[in-house]
């Protein structure tokens, strides 16, 4: 049993370097010739799923680099701690380029892979309140997430949730690398028209998420919601909480 133990944690070294060359060797050709900014950040994940890279723009400033190592100390540490987020392995350096190792689990897929449909009520807010927990803990520990999106948003077979991404963009600014998110259904208005997102943010998008899952269509930014009265199972209560959000 040690001697497997060691090729595994072997094979998962070899595994991760593989591909943190490899994510570094993609995001240089992205950004050949381009500013940084104008790359959406990209999450590159291993064969299997088990882990998932991100590179930042390369670092020349001493004191950057500091600043940039206390919060992604920060970051580390907080995924670590919280069963529902993401847990960061490794916050690094290859070839001057910040990169993050998050570890995934075979048995885990992305909300964004599978159709978004309405589903049982119940479901769904058991579903968003273990997710806005662990957004609530990172808040308190001065992080966010900014850009939640369903890709973002990985269930096991068992439909618990772990969130991937809390404090990237945080990192980006500190790099002075802002803008350029994807728009996703759960992106909130203000940050959609250039606004800089902060805990409001994700406040919006749990909002929008459970919007999503109960009616399998995205929210109208602004308008009161009154999805009890078409959706079977939903109390009145939660169109006072959708709205607010």
């Amino acid at each position: 049993m040690a001697g497997e133990a060691v090729e595994d944690e072997a094979f998962q070294n070899s595994l991760k370097t593989n591909l943190v060359r490899e994510s570094v060797a993609f995001y240089q050709a992205m950004t050949r010739g381009r500013d940084p900014a104008s790359v959406p950040p990209v999450w590159q994940e291993s064969p299997g799923g088990s882990m998932a890279v991100q590179v930042l723009p390369k670092l020349d400033d001493d004191a950057q680099r500091q600043a940039l190592r206390s919060l992604s100390n920060t970051i580390q540490q907080v995924s670590m701690n919280h069963p529902r987020l993401a847990p960061i392995m490794e916050t690094a350096y290859q070839q001057g380029y910040p990169y993050l190792v998050a570890r995934l689990s075979e048995h885990y897929h992305s909300l964004a892979q599978q159709p978004i449909s309405s589903i049982d009520p119940q479901r769904a807010t058991r579903l968003v309140l273990q997710i806005a927990d662990a957004l609530e803990y990172a808040h308190y520990r001065g992080l966010f997430h900014g850009a939640l999106a369903p890709a973002d948003i990985y269930l096991s077979e068992g439909n618990a949730p772990s969130i991937l991404g809390v404090g990237l963009d945080q990192m980006r600014r500190r790099l002075g690398v802002e803008g350029n998110l994807p728009r996703t259904p759960l992106t909130a208005p203000e940050v959609a028209t250039g606004g800089q997102p902060d805990v409001r943010t994700d406040v919006y998008a749990l909002g929008a998420l459970l919007y999503l899952l109960l009616s399998g269509k995205p929210p109208a930014p602004g308008q009161t919601v009154q999805i009890s009265e078409s959706i079977p199972g939903v109390p009145p209560a939660i169109d006072a909480v959708l709205t607010q959000a």
